[in-house]
Formats: structure tokens, sequence, C-alpha cells
């Protein structure tokens, strides 16, 4: 038999064709494993698909390779850079915006040598505390070295603001670029560690502010990213000759949670620049306002997992990333249309500048989850449009759309509206449970804690602040310290603010024992005179005799309203920014404001307890049912529509309607319809569902279908439609259809009626039957 010659050219970018102890280490295993598959009997298939498993991943290193040549490439000579990498150019090359700073490049390449020392210091001083509490006991890091190499960083371009800032600041933006030649070596349990050919690429904004009159004219700095940097770096030593994929995975999950902690909104870095600033006034900065996100559906997404018959599904979820902030949906199993309906918030510090990153995933038992696509959208657009409710059509993938409804709530200091604020997010969504107010927390500092160790040394302590089961947020650790000064923010999203409570627990690192406590209702903010502020030293409660932590607290309502009115209100009297929003006490309604405000909390089910109610939402299957609103019944209405003998004598709909004025949505609730058989030939029972278009914006929801008699149908659900006020409702309408299912994929519509808005405008809620005519105008 004639002797073919195999060729497998990329057999000669492998590792083990060097001449180093493990490339001949790696060439003994692979013949041994082709002898044992030869002496088994297995199929030389094994073998090949091996062989492109691991071409695959030597590939993937190839790629992160040429990446940090790339990198390099720009920083030694950007004209050959710009020809050779065109899909890697900076910022400034595309942004008109964007400038050039080469003359700071030099003078960082010049003061490289000397800042090596200090970031070797704080690096060690902060990243290797907080890498060990992210690690498992078993695995104490320690670094051994750190060299930040000749190779300084570089600012691809920057941009400084002249919109949307006050007066006394200066903000600006700058594309960090770094892929130099430092190396670290690190102790991981028993094993050493090695970290090389790092790159890190992000967008740092650094704001200068307060200015000043005197030298040197500005007050502090303060630097953070806007979202999470990409960051990647090759494992050496033990790790890389082992190539352990888990171990690989642990700690870059590990890094680039500390760079998240540290550096990622809302984490920032503040330098005070002259003496008499506080750092109060410089680190205690409120965000621009909350992010409010109903991840509502996708259709027609990639199908990963094929079949046996080539037609396949997927078992998708989304993750969402706020800055720091990350947020996951649940799996739907063996769908490629899923229906979320789920509800997430993140606390937004730069509307201007930061973005929501949204990816979608099939979730994999065992294996790696497959990438299904991606979103990006950009939050200064929805903070200043309100509310946006749209199909978003995913990128980096074949096929799939998302549908994302978007709501910018804004910071309030008025008070008074908290009843109108708790009721419309209860009318929102119940099972969500919405924030009503963000809670500001500035953690300060803490003096005389006593010592719980046996030996008189120091304690190192750190402090938690939570508020509940799900929200909690760690200092970091003062070494040696009997008066801790932590100067920490953090923001907590309040839903029930008569009823809350707030903790602060110190705690000693070493011997993980408690210093001392306190807590606070935070309904204590609400009394404080229209501030809603508090701040001072609180004694702690099972510490010293004079253990004391100092505090600063700041409470806003959650309101939607603009970014711009959000700022100028945070520090006006509430009474010249109170909105009328409250219409309880309408005529017309049925029910006395009485009925709907009292001087404690007003949950969702004390709501529905208040106000009588038709009927209470259902998620609808494979459809959005966009909230769990129970309505406050028109009495006088309801009294009216039982007339004509008790009974409806033709064929109706019952509908209540509602303008949602927090959340800027038309909220319509089902209730059931009659008598189908007074305009349908052949009714003798079926499936049914109502679906109604929003004119003239076309705008389309549907019900869940129901299976009954053709006379009585009962479906008491909710949907809700997008509509920027109530003025607009004066020309707006409603065409509502009843549609039957004749078949297994026909569905025809058999009555309909046009619903006028009109009646809804400056009501609490308006219910009516509404007289169904065929659908058909021919018959």
């Amino acid at each position: 038999m004639e002797n073919i010659a195999l060729n497998f050219p990329y057999l000669s970018s492998l590792p083990f064709f060097s001449g180093t102890t493990v490339a001949f280490a790696c060439q003994v295993v692979l013949m041994c494993t082709a002898w044992v598959v030869g002496i088994c009997g297995f199929s030389l298939w094994w073998v090949v698909l091996g062989s492109v498993g691991w071409w695959l991943a030597v590939k993937g290193k190839t790629n992160a390779t040429n990446m940090k040549k790339a990198f390099q490439a720009q920083q030694a000579n950007d004209q050959k850079f710009v020809r050779d990498n065109i899909e890697h150019l900076p910022s400034w090359v595309f942004f008109p915006d964007q400038e050039r700073c080469e003359w700071f490049n030099r003078m960082l390449y010049q003061l490289w040598p000397f800042l090596n020392q200090y970031l070797v210091d704080m690096i060690i001083g902060i990243m290797e505390p907080a890498v060990n509490s992210a690690l498992p006991a078993v695995m104490k890091f320690k670094f051994e070295r750190i060299t930040m190499g000749d190779e300084a960083p570089r600012i691809g371009g920057i941009k400084v603001y002249k919109e949307h800032i006050a007066r006394g600041e200066i903000v600006l933006d700058a594309e960090i670029l770094y892929a130099g030649d430092a190396e670290v070596k690190a102790r991981v349990g028993p094993g050493r560690i090695g970290f090389k050919e790092i790159t890190i690429r992000g967008t740092m904004r650094i704001i200068f502010k307060p200015l000043v009159k005197q030298m040197p004219f500005i007050g502090g700095i303060t630097a953070f990213f806007l979202n999470t940097p990409a960051v990647d770096f090759n494992l050496t030593d033990l790790a890389d000759v082992m190539d352990i994929p888990g171990l690989s995975e642990l700690m870059r999950k590990v890094v680039q949670d500390q760079i998240n902690y540290f550096l990622v909104l809302p984490n920032k870095i503040s330098i005070p620049l002259v003496s008499d600033l506080s750092r109060y006034d410089l680190k205690f900065i409120p965000p621009d306002g909350v992010l409010r996100i109903f991840v509502a559906e996708a259709e027609n997404l990639v199908r990963a997992d094929i079949g046996i018959i080539g037609k396949g599904k997927s078992d998708p979820y989304c993750v969402i990333r706020v800055g720091s902030q990350i947020f996951q949906t649940q799996v739907i199993k063996d769908n490629i249309n899923p229906n979320w309906s789920e509800y997430f918030e993140a606390v937004v510090d730069q509307a201007s500048g930061q973005s929501l990153d949204l990816e979608v995933f099939d979730k994999d038992q065992g294996n790696t989850d497959d990438f299904l696509g991606r979103l990006n959208v950009d939050i200064y657009t929805i903070a200043k449009e309100g509310t946006v409710d749209k199909w978003f059509r995913l990128e980096d993938c074949d096929t799939g759309n998302i549908r994302l409804r978007f709501y910018w709530m804004g910071l309030s200091a008025d008070v008074n509206s908290l009843n109108s604020v708790i009721r419309e997010t209860a009318m929102l969504s119940e099972k969500a449970n919405l924030a009503t107010c963000l809670l500001m927390v500035f953690i300060e500092s803490a003096k005389s804690l006593p010592n719980v160790r046996k030996i008189a040394a120091e304690p190192a302590p750190y402090c938690i602040a939570s508020t509940g089961k799900d929200q909690s947020f760690r200092t970091i650790t003062v070494k040696r310290s009997y008066d801790p000064v932590w100067e920490s923010q953090h923001s907590f999203l309040i839903h029930a603010p008569r009823n809350e409570v707030i903790n602060f627990s110190i705690f000693d690192e070493k011997t993980t024992k408690r210093l001392g406590w306190t807590e606070m209702y935070i309904r204590e903010l609400l009394e404080q005179a229209g501030s809603m502020e508090m701040s001072g030293s609180f004694r702690l409660q099972n510490s010293g005799n004079n253990s004391e932590i100092r505090l600063n607290m700041r409470l806003r309502l959650l309101r939607p309203i603009s970014l711009a009115e959000s700022v100028a209100t945070q520090d006006v009297d509430p009474n010249l920014i109170r909105k009328a929003t409250e219409r309880d006490g309408q005529q017309g309604s049925g029910l006395s404001a009485p009925d709907f405000v009292h001087d404690g909390p007003v949950s969702a089910q004390e709501f529905k307890q208040q106000a009588p109610t038709v009927g209470q939402a259902q998620q609808i299957g494979g459809h959005s049912s966009f909230s769990d609103v129970s309505f406050p019944v028109d009495l006088n209405a309801e009294s009216e529509l039982r007339q004509r003998g008790g009974k409806q004598q033709s064929a109706a709909i019952k509908l209540t309607l509602r303008y949602g004025e927090a959340t800027k949505n038309l909220i319509v609730l089902v209730s059931e319809v009659v008598q189908l058989s007074k305009i349908m030939a052949n009714g003798n029972g079926g499936h049914y569902y109502v679906s109604m278009t929003l004119m003239p914006f076309k705008t389309k929801r549907r019900t869940h279908e129901v299976v009954g008699d053709v006379d009585e149908q009962h479906y008491d659900e909710t949907v809700e439609f997008p509509i920027d006020n109530e003025i607009l409702m004066k020309t707006a309408y409603l065409e509502v259809k009843i549609k039957a299912k004749s078949g297994a994929f026909a569905k025809d519509a058999v009555a309909s009626v046009i619903v006028s808005l009109e009646p809804v405008i400056g009501m609490n809620s308006y219910t009516s039957w509404y007289d169904l005519v065929d659908a058909d105008p021919s018959k």
C-alpha cells in the first residue's frame, strides 16, 4: 500500500516542537497517548478530535499574543500601527472629539521608572488581602516578586467635556492602553504561579473637583473606570506547565473582581490636593439616578443545541452589566423565543459615559455556556428620554432580537410624595419588589475599638453595612488600628423606607469576631425636616465604653424625572418641586383620599386591601404581561355595569383603564368577555384570547389563551402600553380584537371594538363594558 504523507501545517506553531524540557515532555505524552489509543483499538478519530481541540487552544493563545504585539506596535510606532492594524486603532482615529496626547505619553514614559515602586507597594497592599478573601482558605495567596517593566501605559485618546457638567469641575475621559512587559510571581497554596503578557484596555474618567482660587487651583482628583476594562494575561510557572483550565479561569475572575471592586463604578479613587478640603465633600457624591431594567422577551435566538433531526433549541439566559453591578435572568429551557419578564435595578453614578452591556448565553450543563449575542445601550440616551421600550437587534450573532424596557428614576428630596411613589411602584410589579428610595451611606471612621485578641495586639477592623438578605457592603481592612478610617461610600436600594433597618457591624479580620454594632430605622431619615440627611457619631453596642462609628446618610426618593431635573432638585426646598401626582381624592373615583393615604407604610398588599380590585395580573405563557397590578375600581361605574337585568344582553368586553403617571404607561385590565354567541355563527367554546393595539403608535399586546364557554371567558389579566403623557390619550385609541384559534396555527378575529382613551384622562381608573361587533364587516 502506498504511503500517504499527512501534512498538518499548524503543528509548527505548537509549543512542543521547541527544544525545551517541557516541549520534550509534551512529545512523550503525545506519543504515549497515540500508543494507548492503538493498543486499546480506539478509532483514529479520537486522535484527530484531540488534535483539533489542542489546535484551537493554541490558536486562542496565539491571538492573545498577537493582540499584545499590536499594542506594543502602537506604543513603538503609531504610523506603522495604523497601516498594519486597522482593527485595533485607538479612539482618537474614529472619534473627532477625542484628542491625541503624545506629550503626556512622553512624560509618562519618563516618570515610569519612578512610579514603579509606588505601584508595587499599592498592588501588594490592596490586592493581596483582597485576593486572599476571594480564594478558598486552603489557597493562600502571596506576592513573591513584582516588576512593572520598562514599557509605560499609554493614553490612546482623551476627551474633555464642555456640556452637562458643573461650573466648578473639569471632567475628562482617557482611553487607557497597557501592553507592557510587567511580570508578577506569586505563591498560591503549595505552588507558584506567574503572570506575564498583561494587557489592559478601558476608558477611565477623571474628575478635577472642586476648582479653587488658590494654588494648585484643583481641590481634588477622582478617578474610576466607567465600565469594566478588558484585562488579559498569560499564566506561567506551574499553572502554565499544568495548564489547568479551572485555575486559569479562577485567577482571571479573581483579578477582574478586584479591579471592579476598587476601580469600576460605583467604586472610585479620590485624592485631595488641598489641606482644607473635606474628604466628605470629595467622596460622598450622589449618583445620577437608578436605571430600572425590564427584560421582557427575545425572539429567533440562535439554536445552540442541535437536535437529532437537525432542528434544535437553546436554554437562554441574560447577563447584564452596569459598571461593576452584574445581574442575571432565569434560564428558560428549550426555547428560542423566551419570555423572562424580570425587573432589575442598577445604581448609575455617571449617566453620561456609562453604558449597559447585555449578553445572552445558552446554558449547558457541565460545559461552557454558548454565546448567543450581545448588546450595548448608552445610558445617557435613556436618562434623557425617561422611558424606552423597544426591540434591539443582538450583535455578534447570526440571528436574534431582544425586547427591553428602561425606566430612568431620578433622585428627589420631596418627602411629601413618598406615598405616591410607593403606590405607583407597587402597581408596577408586586413580584419584583422594586425600590422606592435610594439610601446613600458614607462610612467615615470608628474610634476606641476594643481588643478581642488574646495577645495585646491592635485589631484589623473592617465594617459591613447591610439592609437585608441580598444587600451588603464591606469596607477595606485597616491594619493594626483602634481608630480606623475607611471613608467608603455605598448606595442601597430601599423598598419600604418606613420598615427597613440598616445595620453596621465592625469585625476583626484576624479573629473574625465582631467588635461592635449599631443599627437604625431608615424612617428616621424621613423625619429630618425635609432634608432626609443624618450625620454624626453613633454609639456601638457590645463594644468598648467609648466605641463609636461616624456615619453620613442621605435618603432620596426614586421618581421618573429627567436627569437635569433630578440634579437641580437635590438641594431645593421640596415644597417648590413637588408635583401633583396624587389623584386619590378626585371626583368620580368612588374612593376618597383617606382610603388610600395613612401614616404607616403602604405595601402592595395593603394597597390592594384598601382599594377594591377587579383582578390580578398573571404571567402570559410565551408573551409579556408587564406588571402585576390591582386597580382601584370606579364604584359608580361598577354599579352601572350590571344594569339591563343584571346581565349583559349583547357581546361585550369589560376593561379597566388607568394611566400610571410614575411609569408613563397606560395600564389595561382585561376582566371578561361575554355573549360572543350573539355575533358568532358557530361558537361552541374553544381557545380565545384578547389582542390590543394602541393606535396610532401601533404598539401591540395580548392576553393569554383561555379555554371556556363562548358566552363567558374570564381573563383577569393586566397589560401595559408605554405612553409619555396623558395629553397624548386625547387622540390615541385602543383597537381591541377577540381572537379564536380555529386550528393548530390559524387565529381568526371574531369580534372587535374601538376604545377611546379620552375618558381616562384625569381619572383614578375607568371601568366600563364595551359592546363588541363582528370583526368581519362583510357579514
